[in-house]
């Protein structure tokens, strides 16, 4: 028993050194300024971030950075129709879970809590026909409810 202590005492001081590692690293890090700055994002994502994607200025635009990750829809096209399917996941899987983990966390503990009847005024005939879909929610169609004032 006493050295499976010894051992855990060891892991513990190799994870509180890594610890200090990374976050005397993400001090000096400009980067990792700017991007805990977007919501959800804290130093340790910010620097699988930044591991992960390197040099941001390789690619042409946002849509570009996408498609590498792997966070852009498949494309099915057939006779001129085209189906969206689900995101084709080439790319790094650390990167893919990271950015999920930052928008998860980004949304604040009160809207991660919100249902559907709460998007939609309670006169409104919508309320009965059912939910409203979370997409049009989280594209700003649908409005959060009002705050409670204190």
């Amino acid at each position: 028993m006493d050295s499976l202590l010894a051992l855990i005492a060891a892991f513990d001081g190799e994870i509180e050194a890594t610890t200090k590692e990374i976050e005397q690293r993400a001090s000096e890090d400009a980067y990792v300024e700017v991007l805990c700055q977007i919501r959800g994002v804290g130093r340790y994502i910010a620097m699988l971030v930044i591991a992960e994607v390197g040099d941001v200025t390789r690619f042409a635009s946002a849509r570009h950075l996408c498609a590498w990750a792997g966070l852009t829809p498949t494309v099915r096209s057939s006779d001129g129709k085209a189906r969206l399917g689900h995101i084709s996941g080439q790319g790094s899987p650390a990167l893919r879970w990271a950015l999920v983990e930052a928008a998860q966390h980004g949304l604040s503990p009160p809207a991660r809590r919100l249902t559907a009847a709460h998007l939609i005024e309670p006169s409104s005939p919508a309320r009965h026909s059912g939910p409203p879909r979370a997409a049009e929610w989280m594209t700003g169609t649908l409005p959060l409810p009002p705050q409670p004032s204190p």
